[in-house]
Parts: C-alpha cells; structure tokens; sequence
C-alpha cells in the first residue's frame, strides 16, 4: 500500500543549518509535485477520531470504538472489523479484562512496539477504565492480552507512545492534571501511573530508526501559555518526572477565540472543534529531533499549524526551527507530524472552509531545504460533503507513522468527509515516501 510520492531535492547547503528559532517570512520555498498516480490509497472504519499505525506486514486502524487489521501490502482487511476487546483472552473471566471487552466511542490509540514485536493498543473501557492491550506477536489478528487501570469520571482519551524501556500512555484528567502510566519492559506486565499537574501532557515517541539507550529519560511535552512549551523528563523504570524545563518559541493565538468550534464548513455543515489548546497527542523523537505540531492563528487570521524541531543535549532542549503552514485562506487543523530515516519531516491534517468540503492534506520539508518552511501541499483525498453537527470531533483524530522495516514510507490514517449526513465522518490510509530515502 504504497505510493513514491517524490519530492525533488535541492541543493545541499555546504554547511549544517545553524539553530533557527524566528518563523520564516516568506512563502514556501519551492512547489512540491506530486506522483498520485501509483497510489494505494485504502478506505478505513467509518467514524471520528481516528488513530492507526504501521508494522512489519500490517496497518492497524482504530475508530469509533472498532478495530481494523489492513494487509500492508495489498492493501486488503484481514477478517472484519471489530471491537478490539474481542480479541482478548481470558476476558470472560478477569473482571477487569471482561471491562475492557468493549471500547467506549472515544478515541484510542495504538503503537507497533519494534522493540517487543508486538502491537500495543490503548482505549477507554465503557465502564471508564483504561486498558491497554498488548499482542502476542507481531500478528494483530491474533491474541491480545489486557491491562487495565481505574479513571476518574470524566478523563479524556488515552494516548501512546514507544520509549526505549517501555510504552507510555498520558491521560487527561477533569481540571488541569494529567496522568501518566508507564508499562516497563523490566517490571513485567504491569501499569504503574503518576499524576502531573499540568493538562495536556504528550509523550514523545521513538521512532524505529533512532539510537536511544536503555534508561534514558522519556521526554514529555505541553504547551504552557502562549510563546512556549514546557518539557519534563520521564524516567520509566522509577516513574521520577524531572521540574519542567521552559522553552520559548515563537508566540502564538489558539484558534476559535473561546467558541467551541469555528472550523468553517461549505453550505449545510456546522462549525468544527479545532483542538488549538493542545499538543497534538503524538510528538516524535527520532535521537536528535523531538517534532511536535498544534493548530494556531496566524498574523493574518487564518487557521494552521505550527510545528516544532526542538534539539534535546543533555541537560537542555532549544527550538532548532519552527513554522507555521496556513498558506492561504483555507482552515488547516489536527496535524500529524513525522521524520523519515534521511531527516525529512512530514505534516499531514485536516482542510476545510466555507468553500471547502473537509478533506486529507500532507505537506513536507526535505531535510536540505531552507529553516521552517514547509512545500506546497499535496491531497491525500478531497471531501464531498459536509456534516451538519460538531460530533465524533470531541478529540482530535489523525495518525503518521513510520514504517518499521525501510525507515523512509509514512503510513497516514486521517478524516474526510465522503457524504452530508449528522455523523459523516470516513477515514482514509495513504503511504508514501520522500523519493530519495533508501
């Protein structure tokens, strides 16, 4: 299921880029075609938020409640869709396996643990607990086994994350704290969670191709006011989160000004949530570059997303560039962001306006080309209609990931909408691939 999208190189600058921290002033630096011809490009589940990631031989694609199982290379389902608890063993006899039979609607999250050969999946119960399901093996269509953990009423959807010692899902709790559960390697089958007082706490995940030793700390990020983030580090073993550190980046206005939602839609739509007051929920950290994107008005008033390259030495962290890729009039929201083997960064997220049925957009900087700039995009899929309430988008959707066995193809699972109706939502897999990544 995979697309050469080539991007072509430019010039390789003689130097290595100095760290740039200022937004760039002018427009893209060059136009970016686009090859769609040859394109496996596979509908998903039906239904918002979505979430999905990519293995050895298989996409696996989470939504509205229902799991899906994708052939990597054919494109093709493996068995139908279900409810990802009905994969659990044992679960009629474990009370808390036998909560976690069925997801709640929300969102949830999935990772393919390279490390452990195995697909990790976390999701709200519907009973509120969390679970997190762990496969045997690198087959998602076989047994998961379950581990669960009690949630306050009213927490938001779990998200993610790959680290060198073990996988990290973050969960948001009522008022302004998150929690932070860590399943270590070391300390066998179990959850073991922390509180932080902070709302919107990622955790940045590790890519395949990077080189990070065994007890190194986790990083984990938030957004704290509006010209800065802040960044903690997560030791996984011992659950020790360092004092946060504070890293200034350009400022920034969170879109819909207070309103619940302000994502404009053509004739017939209503206005959509745009999720501004959030990291997106997967940051990346592939050794040297810790990305990360959230939505933002720009100067001019329209609707983008910034994204960041912050550089983490020991001991601190630095913006090394940042942009923000609104290029013109057109609502652009709920990014996903990722960074091949080679350095080139992908963006992938949500399009809409007044004229503009929602649809799937990428765009993409090689890693040669000039500080915080993104090309001109390119669409995944365009919308053909438009949904006439707010609902299935109470947390963002959308997933980029990479593949595990070449380094270079971003696997992305994202929202369009195909027909008008309440509930309209349609997901959408596409791969591809900077051209010169080998």
């Amino acid at each position: 299921m995979e697309a050469n999208l080539t991007w072509p190189l430019v010039a390789v600058l003689g130097q290595a880029l100095p760290p740039f921290s200022a937004l760039p002033t002018g427009p893209a630096a060059r136009t970016m075609p686009v090859d769609t011809g040859g394109a496996r490009i596979v509908e998903g589940l039906r239904g918002a938020p979505v979430s999905g990631a990519v293995g050895p031989s298989q996409y696996v694609q989470l939504a509205n409640g229902l799991m899906a199982v994708y052939d990597k290379a054919s494109g093709a389902p493996l068995g139908m869709p279900g409810p990802p608890g009905a994969r659990l063993a044992g679960r009629g006899t474990h009370a808390g396996t036998r909560d976690c039979a069925y997801a709640s609607s929300g969102a949830g999250a999935i990772v393919y643990d390279h490390l452990a050969q195995r697909w990790v999946l976390a999701y709200r119960s519907r009973a509120g607990a969390l679970c997190v399901a762990l496969s045997d093996g690198p087959d998602a269509t076989g047994r998961f086994r379950a581990l669960t953990h009690a949630l306050p009423t009213h927490a938001g959807a779990p998200s993610l994350a790959l680290w060198r010692d073990g996988v990290i899902a973050t969960v948001d709790l009522a008022g302004s704290a998150t929690r932070v559960c860590a399943l270590s390697r070391a300390a066998g089958a179990r959850l073991d969670c922390s509180d932080m007082a902070h709302a919107g706490v990622v955790a940045a995940s590790l890519l395949p191709q990077a080189r990070v030793r065994s007890g190194t700390p986790a990083l984990l990020l938030a957004l704290q006011g509006d010209a800065s983030l802040a960044l903690w580090r997560y030791q996984v073993g011992d659950h020790a989160i360092s004092r946060p550190l504070t890293i200034p980046v350009a400022p920034f206005m969170q879109p819909c000004a207070g309103l619940p939602a302000c994502i404009a839609q053509p004739a017939g739509g209503a206005p959509l949530p745009a999720h501004g007051g959030a990291l997106a929920p997967l940051a990346v950290f592939d050794g040297q570059a810790l990305l990360v994107n959230h939505t933002v008005v720009d100067a001019d008033g329209r609707i983008g997303l910034r994204w960041y390259d912050i550089r983490t030495p020991p001991g601190q962290a630095r913006v090394y560039q940042q942009g923000t890729h609104a290029p013109d009039a057109e609502q652009r929201w709920m990014g996903g962001i990722g960074i091949d083997k080679a350095g080139n960064i992908a963006l992938v997220y949500s399009v809409s306006s007044a004229a503009t049925a929602p649809g799937i957009r990428y765009t993409g900087r090689l890693r040669s080309d000039p500080p915080g700039r993104m090309a001109q995009e390119a669409t995944i899929v365009n919308g053909s209609g438009v949904q006439s309430s707010a609902r299935g988008l109470g947390q963002p959707g959308g997933a980029l990931s990479l593949d595990p066995v070449d380094g270079c193809t971003f696997w992305a699972t994202h929202q369009y909408i195909q027909s008008s109706s309440a509930a309209a939502w349609q997901t959408r897999i596409a791969a591809f691939k900077f051209g010169r990544c080998k």
